[in-house]
C-alpha cells in the first residue's frame, strides 16, 4: 500500500508490464484514485471521465472512496492545458493516490512539467502519494525524478535510461537491460534492489 509521502516511478519499454503492474499494485489497491490516463488503461478499474466530468464529480466524491480516470488523448489540441487543470484539481484532493500515465507526453511543455514537479514536491503535504508511469526514465523531468522514493523498473534498453535509474538509486542499474517481460526490479529509499 502506498503511503502519503511515496513518490513512485514505474518505467519500462512498451510491453514490459508497467501498466499491468500499475493496475494490480496501485489502481486496484487504491480506495481513492485520481488518474491522468491518456489511453484509458485504467478505465476498467475506475470511472472513465473527462476533465469537466471530474471537476463536477470531485466535490461530492472527495468525501468518500472514488476512482476517477481522466482520459485525454495525447496530441489533442488541449492536452497540455487539460493536464495542467488536472494537476490543479489533484492539488485540491487529500489522501488520494494521484496517477500520471505517459509522463513522456508531458515533457515537451514547460508549464506541464512544472505542474508535475509541483505535484511531486507538494502533494504529500495533502497526504496524497504520486505515481508516475513512463516508458523511459530519462523522459521524466529531473526535478520530478529527484523526488522519487520508490522505483519499479521494468526492462529499459537505452543507455540514457539506465544512467537515469542509476542516478535515482545511486546503484548500477545495468541489470534492467536484461529483465524478462513482466519482471520488475524494485528500489526504495531503503537503498536496496529486489528482483
Amino acid at each position: 500500500m502506498l503511503q502519503a509521502h511515496d513518490r513512485l516511478l514505474v518505467v519500462g519499454i512498451t510491453g514490459a508490464g508497467k501498466s499491468y503492474w500499475t493496475k494490480a499494485h496501485v489502481v486496484e489497491r487504491s480506495s481513492r484514485l485520481f488518474a491522468w490516463d491518456p489511453h484509458g488503461d485504467y478505465a476498467q478499474a475506475s470511472v472513465r471521465t473527462t476533465l469537466v466530468g471530474a471537476a463536477k464529480a470531485l466535490p461530492q466524491a472527495s468525501r468518500g472512496n472514488f476512482r476517477l480516470s481522466v482520459v485525454e488523448p495525447i496530441g489533442s489540441a488541449a492536452f497540455f492545458d487539460r493536464f495542467e487543470s488536472w494537476c490543479d484539481l489533484a492539488m485540491t484532493l487529500e489522501r488520494t493516490t494521484l496517477l500520471v500515465e505517459e509522463c513522456v507526453a508531458i515533457r515537451s511543455s514547460t508549464s506541464a512539467r512544472q505542474k508535475l514537479t509541483l505535484l511531486a514536491t507538494q502533494a504529500r503535504h495533502r497526504g496524497s502519494p504520486l505515481v508516475m508511469v513512463a516508458q523511459r526514465a530519462v523522459h521524466v523531468h529531473p526535478d520530478a525524478r529527484s523526488q522519487i522514493s520508490r522505483l519499479v523498473a521494468f526492462r529499459q534498453t537505452h543507455p540514457a535510461d539506465v544512467r537515469a535509474l542509476s542516478e535515482i538509486t545511486g546503484k548500477n542499474a545495468e541489470g534492467v537491460t536484461m529483465l524478462p517481460r513482466h519482471v520488475p526490479w524494485v528500489w526504495s529509499e531503503s537503498d536496496t534492489w529486489q528482483k
